[in-house]
This record gives structure tokens, C-alpha cells and sequence, in this order.
């Protein structure tokens, strides 16, 4: 009797130790996932991370891992694993969108410009795009280009707040003052506090 239950717990432990072998770059991708939803984000790097031992070239993994390096405040890091992942696919806009968010946050402002160019070469039709490249190029002193992207922006998505905010500092700075006010107004009633603090005093 004592053999057969020895014989039997260990037939169970061969068996998860096989279900733990087996595992694939997909499966720990997926758990990282469900950790994401739940902001547990040390587990979800660290699901990530087992996913890339096994498989290093996991697109998924490469840029879920990435998007959680941004946000951590790894900007090197994360502009490597983007890096990687675009050697692997040039053709995933969001990929360049978020490189190009790291390249700001390290105030490279003219490499964050030719990501975001590269997202919307792919995908011309998403609003934060060209509200951060026109914040770029607002840090490159390039107001006509900024107000040319604020204006696709808006287009892209007609009640983008913090793109009329935006827009209304432009107008400003180029002496349109009336437009400037107009701008304010509408990202107020969208909920721009900002917005609506400056109006009073203008």
C-alpha cells in the first residue's frame, strides 16, 4: 500500500514538474498580462522576463516588458527592448510611439520626433501621436509644425482637451490671441482645469 502511494505522489510530481517544464514564452506572456490587470507589476516584469528566457525574440513579451520599463522610469532599458523588437517587426507602429515617449522623457526631443513620425507613417490615424510630436517639437522651438500636429490631432479625435490646451499656448505665442481664448474655452469644458484657471486670467 505505502508503495503504491509513493508510487502515485510521485507520478503527481513528475507530472507538474513536466507542466512547469512545458511552459511556453506565450503562457508566461499571458500571466503577465493578468498580472497587468491587476497593476501587479514586479510580477508581470517578472513573467515577462521568464517568457524571454525562453524565448528572447518574443515580440509580445519584448514590448509588454518594454511599456513597463517606460513607465517604471527605465528609459534606457525600455528603449532597448524596443530596440529589439523593432529589428524584429518595423511595421508595429505603437512600437515606435512608445520609443519615441521614452526618447522624451530623456529630452532627446529630435529622436522622439522620428519615432513618432514612424508611428504615424504606419498609422496615421491616432491622436496622442501627433499631440506628442507636436509637444517635441514645441521643445525643438517649432511652433508651425507643433500647430500642424495639434490641428491632426484634434481632427483624429474632436474632443482631445489636452490637444485645444495645447493649441491655445501655440496660438498664444504666435499673437493670436482670440483664437488662444477659443481654444481655452473648449479644453475647459472638456475638463481641462488648466484651461479654465487660465481664462481667468486672460
Amino acid at each position: 500500500m505505502k508503495k503504491g502511494v509513493l508510487l502515485f505522489v510521485s507520478l503527481c510530481f513528475l507530472f507538474q514538474a513536466a507542466l512547469l517544464y512545458a511552459e511556453t514564452a506565450e503562457e508566461w506572456k499571458n500571466k503577465g498580462k493578468e498580472y497587468l490587470k491587476t497593476k501587479e507589476f514586479a510580477k508581470a516584469h517578472e513573467c515577462f522576463n521568464k517568457a524571454l528566457e525562453i524565448d528572447p525574440n518574443h515580440k509580445k513579451s519584448l514590448f509588454y516588458r518594454g511599456t513597463l520599463l517606460l513607465t517604471a522610469g527605465e528609459f534606457d532599458k525600455s528603449i532597448s527592448d524596443f530596440d529589439k523588437l523593432i529589428a524584429l517587426d518595423s511595421n508595429h507602429a505603437p512600437v515606435f510611439y512608445h520609443r519615441g515617449l521614452a526618447y522624451a522623457q530623456k529630452k532627446d526631443y529630435a529622436k522622439s520626433v522620428e519615432d513618432f513620425s514612424s508611428s504615424i507613417k504606419i498609422d496615421p490615424n491616432v491622436a496622442r501621436v501627433y499631440y506628442h510630436r507636436a509637444v517635441a517639437y514645441l521643445k525643438l522651438d517649432d511652433n508651425a509644425k507643433a500647430l500642424s500636429d495639434l490641428n491632426d490631432a484634434i481632427k483624429n479625435k474632436p474632443d482631445f482637451g489636452h490637444a485645444y490646451y495645447a493649441r491655445a499656448k501655440v496660438y498664444y505665442d504666435m499673437g493670436k490671441k482670440d483664437k488662444s481664448v477659443d481654444d481655452l474655452k473648449t479644453a475647459c469644458e472638456l475638463g481641462i482645469a488648466d484651461a479654465c484657471k487660465r481664462l481667468k486670467t486672460r
